[in-house]
């Protein structure tokens, strides 16, 4: 049974963005950096101190990354949170975090890449609404104008709608129609490792979107044929892919 939903409040200019590293690490000049991005867009930047951990390739243990984005929830001088990168990691923190923490202190929380594994649990445990966004690592170059611009018009509440075009954006319709109906999704391979784990969360009812990166053709077949098998497409009111970038065949080519 589906929790009822939680909308954080939006941020307006001023407000302050903690940041957070769920899973690699980033150099500590790359943060300083896109922070430096973040704060031109009219946001205060809060780093918390555990994105300089290194833990091998992990921005410090499991228990140091799942405290830092407690304490943030629970900081009433954070406005929103958004997650330094994305990487491997965040699987490990599903058990730790006390999720009553965050349904009592609601706050935007961003990013995507290995932290729907995060959005999604968040999402069932305590109904709140995350964001599948940019990350601080996304912010470096500054030069992607329609994540940032969505992003900013996203978290301050002022779009509504979002207009994406065959012509100007590449979208190619498979089955055309018109539904409204709660998102849910994010990165393909993450979603699979939830599946028969308490931090999955039913689909039914919601449009579903799903991306990856650096897969093989074969491993998107067998996982989408997963996702069928386990029952997850039944009953979605709609499909979007999103991008599929650095997808590899074998030597001999798989053929679809």
């Amino acid at each position: 049974m589906s929790l009822p939903l939680i909308k954080p409040q939006a941020l307006n200019p001023g407000d302050t963005i903690g940041i957070v590293s769920p899973s690699r690490w980033m150099k500590e000049e790359d943060l300083a950096r896109a922070a430096g991005n973040l704060k031109d867009m009219g946001f205060n930047v809060y780093m918390h101190p555990q994105n300089a951990r290194h833990y091998n390739q992990f921005a410090g243990s499991d228990e140091c990354r799942a405290d830092a984005i407690e304490e943030l929830f629970a900081d009433d001088k954070i406005d929103g949170i958004m997650c330094a990168r994305g990487g491997v990691g965040s699987l490990w923190l599903l058990e730790r975090l006390h999720y009553d923490v965050i349904q009592n202190n609601p706050k935007i929380f961003c990013g995507f890449s290995d932290v729907p594994a995060l959005n999604m649990a968040i999402y069932g445990k305590t109904g709140l609404s995350t964001f599948h966004g940019p990350m601080l690592h996304n912010l470096l170059k500054n030069e992607n104008d329609l994540t940032t611009n969505a992003f900013t018009r996203v978290v301050d509440g002022a779009l509504e709608l979002m207009h994406l075009s065959v012509e100007q954006d590449g979208i190619t319709p498979v089955r055309q129609g018109s539904v409204t109906a709660p998102l849910i999704g994010g990165n393909l391979a993450l979603l699979i490792n939830l599946i028969g784990t308490p931090y999955d969360v039913p689909y039914d009812g919601h449009i579903l979107f799903i991306e990856d990166v650096d897969e093989y053709y074969y491993s998107l077949d067998r996982m989408l044929l997963h996702l069928q098998r386990a029952g997850k497409l039944a009953n979605i009111k709609g499909l979007i892919v999103g991008d599929m970038q650095d997808i590899h065949d074998n030597e001999e080519p798989y053929g679809f």
